[in-house]
């Protein structure tokens, strides 16, 4: 196997399948920059150096990168004070006129399917994501995870975060983020093992009784086609199946040619999200995501709150007094 250069393993390294609640896009958390946040970032920063690599896996850096232990940390620690740099006003505006090897980096992301806060639909279930990423040369890299996810009676959500793995690795990857929504409370955890430190946000979205976020309706959009697939039974659940073809005009990404983006869905109204998700994107690349080994039934209430060794980091905004 080619042995990947630097670059490639630091973009590596932040492959991950993204996911959450509410915050500003659907089905993706998108913790706000602020103080509290760069603190978190900070004291993650300082543990991970204080605990270092203890196995292989510690970071959940993909397997076949063999550029020994202290490259891989420090590749890491790299990425992470070189985000938080980069991430806070001061420093981007001391360093802007430094040139340095960040400047056009990329950084792929794929976004998982949403879990709602539907009442009374508990369940707990495995997520397989397969992606393949395309390059400009006309070469192809195909990554993977898997990752546990649940849902309790109250509508409360516990979803693991994992990195990718080459496809063949059979190695498990480290749990890169934990998360814990709460309708009730409208708390949100975002918890970072390798640092134990938990960020504590504002969960905004109610729970329900009925499904009401099948995302297997059709678009109005112009440039999307939607086709009825009908039903099919999934690990026992019904689902309803849609198809839909993205048109992307001539010119809107350099393209000569128009170009399609065909999404397929198959949702349960049941659980209130899609069980098979397959997308193929001619400029992204394509994805297959997979809801296997469901479980109906009510989960185990400790999959439901940050462990008590973690430290908590309140990052919710602060509320006004109301006038008395």
């Amino acid at each position: 196997m080619e042995r990947p250069t630097v670059a490639t393993q630091a973009t590596s390294e932040v492959i991950r399948e993204l996911g959450g609640p509410n915050h500003m896009v659907k089905g993706t958390f998108e913790p706000p920059l602020n103080a509290s946040r760069y603190s978190t970032l900070l004291l993650l920063a300082l543990s991970v150096i204080r605990n270092r690599v203890r196995s292989r896996q510690k970071f959940g850096i993909i397997r076949s990168f063999r550029g020994g232990c202290t490259m891989k940390t420090l590749g890491f620690l790299g990425l992470l004070c070189g985000f938080i740099a980069l991430s806070h006003p001061s420093a981007s505006a001391q360093n802007s006129n430094q040139v340095g090897r960040s400047e056009g980096a990329t950084m792929p992301r794929l976004v998982s399917i949403f879990i709602p806060p539907l009442l009374n639909a508990p369940f707990t279930a495995i997520v397989t994501t397969v992606w393949t990423i395309r390059f400009g040369d006309g070469n192809s890299r195909t990554i993977k995870n898997h990752r546990t996810i649940a849902r309790d009676s109250a509508g409360r959500i516990f979803q693991e975060r994992r990195y990718f793995t080459p496809d063949g690795d059979k190695e498990e990857t480290a749990i890169t983020q934990i998360e814990y929504s709460d309708p009730t409370t409208h708390q949100i955890y975002i918890c970072h093992p390798d640092g134990h430190v938990c960020e504590l946000y504002e969960y905004r979205m109610l729970a329900v009784a009925a499904d009401a976020t099948n995302e297997t309706s059709s678009s109005a959009a112009n440039n999307v086609k939607s086709e009825d697939l009908g039903h099919e039974e999934i690990l026992g659940l019904d689902a309803i199946g849609t198809r839909e073809t993205t048109t992307i005009a001539p010119g809107t990404v350099g393209n000569d040619q128009p170009l399609a983006a065909v999404r397929e869905l198959w949702h349960s109204t049941q659980l209130g999200f899609n069980l098979v998700l397959d997308k193929n994107d001619p400029i992204s690349g394509n994805a297959q995501i997979r809801v296997t080994d469901i479980h109906l039934g009510e989960p185990d209430a400790r999959l439901f709150a940050p462990a008590e060794s973690f430290s908590v980091v309140d990052a919710r905004r602060s509320v006004t007094p109301s006038a008395k």
